[in-house]
Order: C-alpha cells, then sequence, then structure tokens
C-alpha cells in the first residue's frame, strides 16, 4: 500500500510575522506552501512539477496545518535597534504540518516532495523578515549532535553555520538583522517612501537559526558562495563597531 501522508512536528525557533494582508498572525498551509515553492526554485529545482502552477498543472501533493499550538507577541520586526512591534506569533509556536499525496502522485514526486518539505525547514523561515531568521522553523524530531551532521544532511554546500551556538534562539536573530545598508546586490534594499527612483531589491541571502546540540546557531545561504565571503566582509571587517556580528565566526 502506497503512503498517503507524512506528518512533520514543527517549531518555530523564533518569532514569527506571517500574517494575510492586515490581518492576525497566523500559521497557514498557503504561507508555506509558498515558501517550499520559493526554497525549491532556489536550490535549482522547478516547483511545478510537484506543487503545481500555471497552464491547469494541478499540484500533486498538498499541505496541511493542525494541532497549533501558539501564543500571540508584540515583537521587534527590526530586533537590533528597535522601533515597530508589530503583533507577531511568538516563538516556541508548535503545529503538525501534513504532507498529502494527491492523485496522479507518482513515487518519485512523493520522493520530492518530502525532499523538499525537509529542504525547506532545513534552510528556510516563514513570514516577513524570513531573509532575517524570523519565523525560523524547525523540526522538532530532529536531534544533530554536531555541526558536522547539520552541514552533512544539508541539501547545498552554499551555507556558512556560525561556529558559535546561543541559549536564545532571539538573540541569534538580532544579528542576523544587524546588516549593512547600502550594498543590494549583497543584503537587498528596500523601496523607500522618500525616494521613488528606487526599487525593492530581494536579499540574495536567506538567513536562518539552526538548532545543534541544545543551541542556536546562524546559518547563511546564498546561490553564489561569493556572496556570502562579501557579507561576512562588510558586517565584521568593515564595520569592526558592529557589536552583533563580532559574537559570530564561521567555518
Amino acid at each position: 500500500m502506497k503512503e498517503k501522508k507524512m506528518i512533520y512536528n514543527i517549531e518555530i525557533l523564533t518569532d514569527c510575522f506571517c500574517k494575510i494582508g492586515e490581518g492576525k498572525p497566523e500559521i497557514r498551509g498557503m504561507s508555506i506552501r509558498g515558501m517550499i515553492r520559493e526554497w525549491t526554485r532556489l536550490l535549482g529545482g522547478n516547483p511545478d512539477d510537484v506543487w503545481g502552477g500555471k497552464g491547469g498543472n494541478a499540484g500533486k501533493a498538498g499541505i496541511a496545518i493542525s494541532s497549533i499550538s501558539s501564543r500571540k507577541t508584540d515583537s521587534f520586526l527590526l530586533p537590533h535597534k528597535g522601533g515597530i512591534k508589530p503583533s507577531a506569533i511568538e516563538a516556541g509556536a508548535t503545529f503538525e504540518l501534513v504532507l498529502s499525496r494527491l492523485v496522479g502522485c507518482t513515487d518519485q514526486m512523493w520522493i520530492e516532495a518530502q525532499k523538499n518539505v525537509e529542504n525547506w525547514l532545513l534552510l528556510g523561515c516563514l513570514g516577513q523578515r524570513a531573509n532575517r531568521a524570523a519565523g525560523s522553523v524547525w523540526n522538532s524530531d530532529w536531534n544533530f549532535k554536531s555541526q558536522k551532521e547539520f552541514l552533512e544532511k544539508s541539501p547545498t554546500k552554499n551555507i556558512l553555520l556560525s561556529n558559535e551556538g546561543f541559549n536564545n534562539p532571539e538573540e541569534v536573530r538580532i544579528i542576523a538583522s544587524d546588516t549593512v545598508a547600502g550594498h543590494p546586490d549583497i543584503f537587498g534594499d528596500i523601496k523607500r517612501k522618500d525616494d521613488y527612483r528606487s526599487e525593492r531589491v530581494s536579499s540574495p541571502i536567506k538567513m536562518k537559526v539552526v538548532k545543534i546540540a541544545g543551541k542556536f546557531h546562524l546559518l547563511l545561504f546564498a546561490k553564489q558562495p561569493i556572496i556570502l565571503v562579501k557579507a561576512v566582509k562588510l558586517v565584521k571587517y568593515d564595520r569592526p563597531d558592529n557589536k552583533n556580528w563580532s559574537k559570530v565566526s564561521f567555518e
């Protein structure tokens, strides 16, 4: 009998700003599906094959959410500098992600669907500021005992993992949030209200909090390894006053 369902026990390690429009923060299968699609593309795959796409291509795997245990909190969107504190899902929230095998899903597609979900859990986040480690998702059934073990599990070598582990995952999010303005090719840029000629540039670097041997580490990903090298140089050496990034070093 073919396996029809996989259940992943998920914990959100850092405050999560996941909401639809101006509504209250909530965990939604639609949002998770979108993040899985994005990470499938980032890692060189075609999400349309499994998750559907334009032209009537129906998805062959479904995402549902159950057993949510969460609390709302007001959290700094930019924790390294303060400012606004929108409503967020508080770190420590848990839920079940249910992956279902739909009609027409071949054995290979089912394998790909599980791999896509796992890759997102290893490298990705959920919600606003996901590129800066907010909404870091984690499979609570994982128990990595060393950095080496985690790196062997990673679907890509285009990552940096901090040598240092922290007791508080939000402390790691503060480090991730404190990047350097004026380098859109490295850290992206936002469209400012006082400069209508500028356009939003998505950050090519994705950051996440991961859990290894009971400690929380900072992970950096980029499709081009040279971007990671340049990013670390900017935050650690071109800004010697940066007390946040001075707390971490990388392999």
